[in-house]
């Protein structure tokens, strides 16, 4: 049953409130002062990212549908991730060239 007042919250939880996020000081988990993550968490998130539930939930549509049609599906997708990347990559370039402005 949840608690019924901030005594019993307390008595439960160990604390009487919600912890404060401040952004004086640095966070859990990786980061550092100002919010800043270290290299090693940057690359579980593109980790997690890449491999996550969607390469994983990949084989069982694709056998759903076949190959006639799944192929060509999963080439179009993979060809629009592109355009989509390079398109990203343009606008990067174009911002760092305005910002020498």
């Amino acid at each position: 049953p949840p608690p019924r007042n901030r005594r019993e919250s307390k008595r439960m939880f160990g604390r009487s409130r919600s912890p404060s996020f401040s952004s004086r000081g640095g966070g859990g988990a990786g980061f550092g002062v100002g919010g800043s993550a270290n290299d090693w968490v940057s690359f579980a998130f593109v980790f997690n990212l890449l491999v996550g539930a969607g390469a994983l939930a990949i084989p069982r549509p694709f056998a759903q549908a076949g190959f006639l049609l799944a192929g060509p599906s999963m080439c179009f997708m993979a060809f629009m991730s592109f355009v989509t990347a390079m398109y990203t990559c343009e606008v990067l370039i174009i911002k760092a060239m305005l910002e020498d402005f």
